[in-house]
């Protein structure tokens, strides 16, 4: 089910996107592989030069406490600061309900991102895992098809899911719509669910 609280629809300003405080420079490639490894066109089809729709589903349970809500946030920080250029994206934070922290996708500018940033500091660790109702959402709601570009999911989880099957299934009979990565994060990691 749907969170009602923290519920919040950004507009769309007409700021030019301006350099963040990331870059794919640096990103250390010994502890931060994942997102060096999204960006890179021989091993996905996400191209850091290509504009793109990104749903980032974020893992807000109780298990994401501690070390690793810092470590979510910072890798979530990190995702939104080198999405490319002309992008819009979405950020939906999960765990017993979801939150769409955006109604709708916003497009990849200062002001979104300034906005999102004070978002991911106010992020609580939360919750059981439900990560299933906010992918149906995604799936069946039809909110992105005005959007012209290529689709992805960028799921930042440890992958702890009790219904990973049907998750699977659910991602596997849409992978024409969207596609879909993961990046694990915390200690007691899922391996087969976030492959």
């Amino acid at each position: 089910p749907k969170n009602p609280k923290n519920t919040r629809n950004l507009k769309n300003p007409k700021a030019k996107p301006e350099e963040y405080s990331y870059n794919l420079a640096d990103i250390d490639m010994e502890r931060d592989k994942s997102y060096y490894y999204l960006f890179q066109e021989e091993n996905n089809n996400i191209n850091k030069n290509s504009p793109g729709l990104f749903i980032l589903l974020v893992d807000q349970t109780f298990a994401m406490q501690g070390e690793a809500l810092i470590n979510l946030k910072d890798s979530l920080k990190k995702l939104l600061a080198i999405l490319p250029k002309g992008s819009y994206y979405q950020l939906i934070g999960f765990h017993t309900f979801y939150t769409m922290y955006n109604e709708t996708p916003v497009e990849y500018n200062q002001e979104n991102y300034l906005n999102s940033i004070d978002q991911i500091n106010g992020m609580k660790a939360e919750g059981l895992t439900n990560i299933l109702d906010p992918l149906f959402e995604v799936y069946l709601n039809g909110r992105y098809n005005h959007i012209d570009l290529p689709r992805f999911i960028i799921m930042l989880t440890d992958g702890q899911v009790n219904n990973a099957d049907e998750c699977l299934e659910l991602i596997e009979k849409n992978n024409y719509f969207f596609t879909v990565h993961a990046v694990g994060i915390g200690e007691n990691l899922n391996q087969e669910f976030i492959r």
